[in-house]
């Protein structure tokens, strides 16, 4: 978060303005936006993703930009948002937190630190009244691929008493969205994780070679020569194993030998036609050369993992956010992006620090998430 004097000078500079969502008592959930101008020009930030509904403060930044970067930013912000006094951002903001608190729900890590950019101003001072949860009742609505055990314990906390919850894509889609997406969708029930999964083909690694791989696989974007060889080195000795030519794409992708890069794409496709990654990648090539009908044909219609992955219920991370990354940019590309939003949401919930969601979220937004997540402008 940086030094106490750029905090302290952030937070004592002139208001500059205060914005709100348009929709957030529609949706329930929206952004805030506090900001205060310093002596050099310069913006300092203070951003809330809020849930009146429920959680209160889900997401919370302080940042110093250039005033362009500001005005950039607000400018490319999806979001429609609208002036707000700053006694009654502070008193809507601490609203959605005091009511969060009432269920044992804590604010985001960071609002400690980002609520100082409210200064002196008092919510009280604020003539408008805030409506918190549905109704007057907490509601929580989770995402389709949100941790059962997180569900459970918010359930907990608001007094929900049934448990069994109805889960999938078309929990966060509207009507409008499912007509558009097909009649085919039910709900789920699934896990993501971490860890390795269970692999048949995986097993005829050594203990010595599987533990290598996962150092390879850090290294991926490094785009290191020493890596490809390594990869190179085992598709030789295990020509089956569809993980490695995965691995050996994305390497040559990011060490700029597209050339190479296409070449084991289509050998990993030619020898692995269901394999999941070999699909993704096969879409986001054909979506560079401007072939949208890629990404229907390839998954027959079907945008939910779920129907590809049918055999197991707990899905490596990996998929789950290579998945979502290329339905963000297909529905984006189609000019579906309410649509592409979701799955943004989606990959927001489960990974939000994943890189292949801050990619997905670039792509989308790519002003509002470069000016505002750029840590090297950070306080």
């Amino acid at each position: 978060m940086g030094s106490y004097g750029n905090i302290h000078a952030a937070i004592n500079a002139p208001v500059h303005e205060c914005l709100v969502s348009e929709t957030l008592d529609e949706d329930g959930i929206g952004s805030v936006f506090f900001s205060r101008k310093m002596l050099n020009g310069d913006i300092a930030l203070g951003s809330f993703l809020i849930d009146i509904y429920c959680l209160g403060v889900k997401d919370s930044f302080l940042r110093i930009i250039s005033e362009h970067e500001y005005q950039y930013a607000i400018e490319t912000n999806p979001q429609r948002m609208e002036t707000i006094h700053p006694a009654c951002a502070r008193k809507l903001i601490e609203g959605s937190v005091e009511f969060a608190h009432q269920y044992g729900i804590a604010p985001h890590k960071e609002y400690k630190t980002v609520k100082l950019i409210f200064g002196n101003f008092d919510p009280d001072a604020c003539p408008s009244s805030y409506e918190y949860g549905k109704d007057g009742e907490p509601l929580f609505v989770p995402g389709p691929y949100d941790n059962q055990k997180k569900i459970k314990e918010i359930f907990k906390k608001i007094g929900y008493d049934d448990l069994s919850v109805l889960r999938g894509v078309s929990g966060e889609l509207s009507p409008e969205d499912l007509e558009e997406l097909g009649p085919d969708y039910e709900y789920i029930d699934i896990e993501i994780t971490e860890d390795a999964l269970p692999n048949n083909e995986s097993d005829k690694l050594t203990t010595a070679e599987r533990d290598e791989l996962d150092g390879i696989y850090g290294k991926l974007t490094s785009g290191s020569h020493e890596v490809i060889r390594r990869l190179q080195e085992l598709i030789q000795k295990y020509p089956d194993l569809p993980v490695l030519y995965n691995y050996l794409i994305v390497s040559y992708s990011y060490s700029n030998n597209t050339e190479k890069s296409i070449e084991t794409l289509e050998k990993c496709i030619e020898l692995f036609p269901d394999y999941l990654f070999s699909k993704i990648a096969h879409c986001h090539q054909k979506m560079d050369e401007g072939d949208m009908e890629i990404v229907p044909k390839i998954f027959h219609g079907k945008f939910d993992l779920s129907f590809h992955i049918k055999d197991r219920k707990t899905y490596h991370i990996s998929e789950f956010t290579g998945f979502n990354a290329l339905m963000v940019r297909y529905f984006k590309m189609i000019g579906k992006e309410r649509i592409a939003k979701n799955f943004l949401e989606l990959l927001e919930r489960v990974a939000p620090d994943h890189p292949t969601t801050q990619s997905a979220k670039h792509f989308l937004n790519p002003g509002f998430i470069y000016k505002f997540i750029n840590k090297n402008k950070g306080i």
